[in-house]
């Protein structure tokens, strides 16, 4: 469901915000191209997520993201790095961000990133771009492209204290919560998790906690009724 290039600009901004406007966020309706196939939308209502994934296939990667460009200049969103000429990757081709690579499997891939900021609310779209072969002049591969709240995630950083000052903690928390403990949006807190006196599991819930009720604050300020 989330984008996998790891890409600064495409995920939570870390930035406080202080916008008071609502708009109907569910409304927006994510576009795909009409090269696009095997299109699936989801919804996140927790996180507060729309985002659509899809097959592409097109001679050049630059051709996806002007489709977007256009589709947000007509909402009134702008890039971030609009007349940011410090930023010598923008310049060159296009994207905020690029990677090319080998998988696991040994096989080449070309990944791209870019992002979009909503002007009247705080709110930020992404879009990455996973190449992964070229059939003749045809380049091919995955896209996907997210909407979601601006909030400030700063407490993530309490996470990866907790997690990265002793790899057990990893470990544990991975058998304590039966998953990824960084995919906070799978996470159902337990009803008692106050009374929890593992210091461990403690802060852990508290964090999830904490990044819950961010997003339940910016439900009420900025989602229309």
């Amino acid at each position: 469901m989330y984008p996998r290039l790891i890409c600064a600009t495409l995920a939570f901004v870390l930035a406080s915000v202080s916008y008071a406007e609502e708009t109907d966020y569910w409304s927006i309706e994510l576009p795909v191209p009409e090269s696009a196939s095997n299109v699936v939308r989801d919804v996140d209502r927790q996180y507060l997520i729309k985002s659509v994934t899809f097959d592409w296939a097109g001679e050049d990667a630059a051709s996806l993201r002007e489709f977007y460009e256009q589709f947000f200049e007509s909402v009134g969103w702008e890039s971030p790095f609009k007349g940011g000429s410090q930023l010598s990757t923008l310049s060159r081709t296009g994207w905020a961000g690029y990677a090319m690579n080998f998988d696991e499997f040994n096989k080449p891939f070309a990944a791209y990133g870019t992002s979009w900021k909503a002007s009247g609310y705080p709110a930020n779209a992404g879009l990455t771009l996973q190449l992964t072969s070229l059939d003749g002049d045809v380049l091919q591969g995955t896209a996907t492209l997210q909407i979601s709240p601006e909030v400030d995630m700063a407490v993530l950083f309490r996470l990866n204290d907790l997690l990265g000052n002793d790899p057990k903690n990893l470990f544990r928390l991975y058998e304590a919560v039966q998953g990824n403990p960084f995919e906070l949006h799978t996470i159902a807190l337990p009803a008692n998790y106050e009374d929890e006196t593992d210091p461990l599991l403690a802060e852990y819930y508290n964090i999830v906690d904490e990044v819950n009720a961010m997003f339940r604050e910016w439900e009420r300020e900025h989602m229309a009724p």
